[in-house]
């Protein structure tokens, strides 16, 4: 089981959930549920991904992870307050989500930790 982004890299998360199309986590995203432990892996293969295209990209994924967590909180809450429509307000951001990036990327570079937040691993 597993998502091929290149003929020669397959990725898989823990407990034999295969993700199939990175990036299309089930909408609304609602924490303690699969389809939080989806979008959590998400985020690790796609940073996993990115680093083991590029290993230069490591330092800026990392950014990226960072940033984009910090943009989705404070557009969720700009939306709470009626300032703007937040594209995000189908997924809460959590700590989860921010670690399962990081480590996604550092695994991605430095090889897999064997023990991530959101269980996932590379090959």
């Amino acid at each position: 089981m597993g998502i091929t982004t290149k003929p020669s890299r397959n990725l898989t998360t823990k407990g034999g959930i295969a993700i199939k199309n990175v990036g299309h986590a089930q909408k609304p995203v609602i924490i303690g549920t699969n389809s939080e432990a989806l979008r959590n892996a998400e985020h690790y293969l796609y940073a996993y991904s990115t680093i083991q295209s590029n290993v230069y990209q490591w330092g800026p994924m990392l950014t990226f992870t960072v940033g984009y967590n910090a943009a989705k909180f404070w557009a969720n809450v700009a939306d709470y307050y009626g300032l703007m429509h937040s594209p995000y307000g189908y997924s809460v951001p959590t700590t989860d989500e921010l670690m399962a990036g990081i480590e996604g990327s550092n695994d991605g570079l430095f090889g897999n930790s064997g023990n991530s937040s959101c269980g996932c691993h590379g090959q």
